[in-house]
């Protein structure tokens, strides 16, 4: 809906109401219209007309703030899954010049005492990569995921929380290098109730095959519209780099 359209309706409405009474009264025995004797009484006038077409333009308008102002709000207080407030993201990482000038970049950022966190990795609004994959529980191919690279301090910068498995107690010292976490979407559409003995396959039946053991689920979080379904995500924590640095302050 358009309020601004709404808005310039009723404007124009109580413009021609208030224009009506200040051309047509002066011309009015003002003793008739006290005792009321005015001519067209009990017949449908123009200034009739104007007051209910006033009073319904007056409604609509009021009915569209109520629903934009409801929208604003469902907006602002909807729990998308992840902490958006204070974020920064810088797009563009590639031109960092991989991942040694990254973490240098990411030192002297943290060097800063108003930022806190700094990571890389996807947000919403972001072009996923999708890639067909296989689940050491089925021999089907899949397509249906988002898959991407992310830091260990993405989680705590964008509060997700995890679910399940070792990862999230583990330190980043410790964690392996090819490990992957996936969201509950993801452990539902495969019927996942824990990720004990539970690997990935990528580039499946390719001569790039390549496993990985999943250590842990995180709780699904809105990539897209609010409108859509949430989409299974796969995350790999490495040291590679993605194409954007989210920074928390």
């Amino acid at each position: 809906m358009k309020p601004f359209f709404f808005l310039s309706i009723a404007l124009q409405s109580f413009s021609l109401s208030g224009l009506y009474p200040a051309f047509v009264l002066p011309r009015k025995n003002i003793l008739s219209l006290i005792n009321g004797s005015a001519p067209g009484k009990g017949t449908l006038s123009l200034r009739k007309i104007l007051v209910v077409l006033q009073l319904a333009v007056l409604i609509a308008v009021s009915i569209c703030a109520i629903i934009v102002n409801h929208q604003f709000n469902y907006l602002k207080l909807k729990n998308i899954g992840i902490d958006k407030e204070g974020v920064i993201k810088i797009k563009q990482l590639w031109d960092v010049g991989g991942a040694e000038k990254y973490q240098t970049l990411r030192n002297d950022l943290l060097q800063h005492p108003d930022i806190l966190s700094v990571a890389y990795g996807i947000v919403p609004g972001d072009d996923p990569y999708i890639s067909e994959y296989m689940v050491n529980t089925s021999d089907e191919k899949f397509s249906d995921a988002i898959i991407e690279f992310v830091h260990i301090d993405y989680f705590d910068l964008l509060k997700i929380e995890g679910v399940k498995g070792s990862f999230f107690h583990t330190s980043e010292s410790q964690i392996p290098g090819n490990s992957v976490v996936v969201n509950e979407s993801f452990a539902k559409r495969h019927g996942w109730k824990d990720v004990e003995n539970k690997e990935i396959i990528f580039e499946p039946r390719t001569k790039d095959e390549k496993s990985k053991p999943v250590s842990g689920i995180f709780k699904d979080f809105h990539f897209h519209s609010l409108h859509q379904p949430i989409q299974p995500v796969i995350l790999s924590v490495g040291k590679a780099h993605s194409t954007s640095i989210k920074i928390y302050w």
